[in-house]
């Protein structure tokens, strides 16, 4: 049998797998370091440049530049302009920059694939003032670019780093594009790096590729980006090569939620995983036109406003082999066409969720029995061994860095299950948590939460860890690690409630406990779950002197919306907010919350006077079935309907013991269905109006007119 490596939703690149830096045959090492005494020349670590531009500017061909640990900015060096955005780390043919590195490395007896991209991270950051917030706050300084690539070839090497903060918000190209990294004309490589929290007014938060650039990445993970078009990358006229890269919870308000590759591109991906991203369409993947290539990928738990969950195909024939879309949603729910949308895909030896038309060599519809986070495989899988008979990978590697094609034929999509001991716990994960790959036994709880070590590899959980408890307190700090409600010297509460949220585990079952207070501004608004299956309450939710005591006040306005929280990852009953009271919501849907395809719970909270300049003064829910209970919608406002609540596109949310006063719309002052079918029970409707129609509920059922 067969496995994996470890699913870090973020820094799985950091951990590091096999070889994959790229050999250069150095004429000299540039040494960079910025805890280094200052006026070094870069000719040792213990003269080593503080700034990363010093050491591009010293570079020639066939150099290398090792960075240690630390941050640095494309603003710093000389000849830098402190606070300019354009500033960007422009990549240099032939000069190759290694990152993860500790500092005191004998390049004589030291070699790169030992680095440890963790415990030494390199941090590339846009963020000139040092001053960023959750949420992408306080970026309006940052760099339009982290790092540019263009006119270079693959010897130009980024490795072992961390880009973030990119933000490309101006108006004039091409400082809209590549908010992480930009290339025109480029194609260099990257390997082992993360793309992280980068954002573009346009295409490509994380990266951008434009007019043949090919970029080989290896190794690197794109978690967080936003853009309006290829959260995560965005391709055009380009066509990119990626193996073993990871896309998760990048979000596209356009096309391309995970990546967007337009006109004529057709990048090649193998092994490569896309979770947890989101976008109008295609929120894993869009394409249009082009021919992209994928083998071995795999496509779970991405969302579509509209269509393509998985991926959505705009006059493009891509074609997939031993690839597994599953679980992936858009507003039709998680049929085949959910999966992948349009098009005219080719598509064999594959694994899709309500296989129908792609029915075909090699393809199943069979439940692939995925662990939680819908990256890695259960010993049962129908998935195992079912891939491309014909097909050579042994060259190849999985998510893990395990070799592909153990023992027979591949698996299908981007894990290979590898259980050199047959006891259902793949030898990766025995490797991580236990040292060898035989050391765990299954059927031990080793962490006593009740659950044995079978069961926290399918659910993503450590098994050597029980859930925690992460607490928020006006008084806290975000660089602390949330496990006290207090500053004892060692642990301490965060100070915002999205930094808490973001510490918690997704699968873990974590709880984050809120303090009493009024929070306010960026990190305690706009809150995102990112599909994580935790609990965000007060410090007691059944007490309503502390429920009334603990608000999130949005401070949402009419030119600056923002609302408590925004549901969009497929979040289901084990996402819980409790015990809240949000006031001051303002958003075009959904004054206080939004669900798009996405059904948590919330219990015993208050929303009251939140607005809506379109639908959904209170909440408003799209193809999503929250559950409520206990809770009351307060004065809330809409221009559009539903002053309370908004419900569309087959919501069935069940509502107990729900109050609904004082709000009014155009229709359905308190509660407006459109196609939907909630299920209320013991709920009051009490002083609300409508400027129309359904001063208490409004209900509309459309007809086909086909």
């Amino acid at each position: 049998m067969r496995g994996n490596v470890n699913w870090m939703i973020v820094f799985a690149v950091l951990i590091g797998f096999g070889s994959t830096a790229v050999p250069v045959e150095a004429q000299s090492i540039i040494y960079v370091d910025d805890d280094a005494p200052p006026g070094g020349d870069g000719t040792s670590w213990g003269t080593a440049f503080n700034y990363l531009q010093d050491a591009l500017a010293a570079a020639v061909p066939a150099d290398e530049i090792w960075t240690a640990a630390g941050t640095y900015k494309p603003d710093q060096g000389a000849g830098q302009i402190p606070g300019d955005r354009e500033a960007s780390f422009q990549l240099i043919t032939g000069v190759a920059i290694y990152g993860g590195l500790a500092g005191d490395e004998d390049p004589a007896t030291f070699d790169l694939d030992d680095r440890d991209f963790a415990g030494n991270e390199t941090i590339l950051t846009g963020d000139l003032a040092g001053d960023d917030g959750p949420g992408f706050a306080n970026n309006d300084e940052n760099s339009y670019h982290v790092i540019t690539g263009s006119e270079t070839a693959e010897t130009a090497v980024v490795d072992g780093s961390t880009i973030t903060g990119g933000n490309a918000d101006h108006s004039d190209f091409p400082h809209y594009f590549g908010g992480g990294m930009y290339s025109n004309l480029g194609s260099p490589t990257v390997a082992n790096c993360a793309f992280i929290g980068n954002t573009a007014s346009n295409w490509g938060g994380g990266m951008f590729n434009e007019d043949i650039s090919s970029p080989a990445l290896t190794n690197c993970t794109f978690s967080g980006n936003t853009a309006s078009g290829g959260g995560g990358m965005f391709n055009a006229l380009s066509s990119p090569t990626l193996t073993d890269c990871t896309f998760t919870r990048n979000n596209a308000a356009g096309n391309g939620g995970g990546m967007g590759s337009f006109f004529t591109s057709s990048p090649t991906l193998i092994s490569c995983t896309f979770t947890g991203n989101t976008a109008r369409r295609g929120g894993g993947m869009a394409n249009a036109p082009g021919n992209p290539t994928l083998t071995n990928c795999t496509f779970s738990k991405n969302t579509a406003g509209e269509y393509g969950g998985g991926m959505y195909n705009g006059s493009s024939i891509p074609t997939l082999t031993n690839c597994m879309l599953w679980g992936n949603y858009d507003r039709g729910g998680s049929d085949e066409s959910a999966q992948i949308h349009g098009g005219s895909p080719s598509v064999a030896y594959s694994c899709i969720q309500g296989l129908d038309t792609l029915a075909g060599e090699g393809n199943i519809g069979d439940d692939p029995l995925l662990t939680s986070n819908g990256m890695h495989l259960r010993a049962s899988s129908p998935c195992i061994d079912a891939g491309d008979p014909l097909g050579d990978y042994t060259d190849e590697t999985d998510i893990d860095g395990e070799p592909r094609e153990i023992g027979g034929r591949v698996d299908m999509g981007a894990d290979e299950f590898l259980d050199t001991d047959g006891d259902a716990l793949p030898d990766w994960w025995e490797q991580l948590h236990f040292g060898s790959p035989t050391a765990g036994v299954a059927s031990v709880d080793s962490d006593n939460d009740g659950r044995d070590n079978l069961t926290e590899y399918v659910g993503d959980t450590d098994p050597l860890e029980p859930p925690r408890t992460y607490y928020v307190e006006l008084t806290g700090n975000d660089d602390w690690d949330g496990l006290a409600t207090e500053w004892d010297g060692e642990h301490g509460p965060k100070a915002t409630i999205q930094a808490g949220m973001d510490a918690a585990h997704p699968y873990e079952g974590d709880v984050v406990v809120v303090g009493s207070g009024t929070y306010t501004g960026a990190g305690n608004r706009d809150l995102d779950f990112f599909g994580k299956a935790i609990i965000v309450q007060s410090s007691d939710p059944n007490d309503p002197e502390l429920v009334s005591a603990t608000v999130i006040d949005c401070e949402g306005t009419e030119a600056v919306e923002h609302r408590a929280f925004w549901f969009h990852s497929g979040e289901g009953p084990n996402s819980v907010v409790a015990g809240f009271t949000v006031t001051g919501g303002y958003a075009t849907d959904g004054g206080a919350v939004s669900c798009i395809l996405s059904s948590p719970m919330l219990s015993n909270c208050t929303f009251s006077e939140n607005s809506a300049n379109g639908d959904g003064g209170g909440m408003y829910n799209s193809s999503s079935s929250p559950t409520l209970a206990n809770c009351a919608f307060i004065g809330n406002t809409a221009n559009g309907d539903g002053g309370g609540m908004r419900n569309e596109d087959n919501s069935s949310p069940t509502l107990t013991n729900c109050d609904f006063s004082g709000s009014t719309a155009r229709r359905g002052g308190a509660l407006y269905n459109d196609t939907s079918s909630p299920m209320l029970t013991t709920c009051t409707f009490s002083g609300n109006t409508a400027n129309d129609d359904g001063g208490g509920m409004y209900v509309s059922v459309r007809r086909s007119t086909s």
